[in-house]
């Protein structure tokens, strides 16, 4: 539990740094610009709209719920089997020639 809160809270970080640097060096860049002033506007707009994207995107990756599980947590008995050499071999040799197994969520992958 400590690692995922260490983690969000890096990450949240991470995207206030990113957010803020980028912020600042638009602002700065529109200062010193020597553009003419309608020219600022039409480029503040896009920057805004880009902006507003980049935080709604970054948002909606945070709070999205995962459709299919890509960590299966082990019991702490497998798990110690395993370790210890003891469990028996998940795949064998004649499973080598076999084609891996058909996954919906790939299947468009290569396209």
């Amino acid at each position: 539990m400590q690692t995922v809160v260490i983690a969000w809270i890096l990450s949240f970080a991470l995207i206030v740094v990113n957010t803020y640097f980028l912020v600042w060096t638009y602002v700065d860049w529109l200062v010193h610009n020597h553009l003419p002033k309608y020219a600022n506007a039409l480029i503040s707009i896009v920057v805004f709209a880009f902006t507003a994207a980049y935080l709604v995107f970054v948002v909606y990756l945070t709070v999205r719920r995962d459709r299919v599980s890509t960590y299966v947590p082990v019991s702490e008995r497998a798990q110690g089997q395993v370790e210890s050499g003891g469990a028996q071999a998940v795949a064998s040799a004649a499973d080598a020639d076999q084609p891996a197994p058909f996954r919906k969520d790939l299947a468009d992958a290569s396209t």
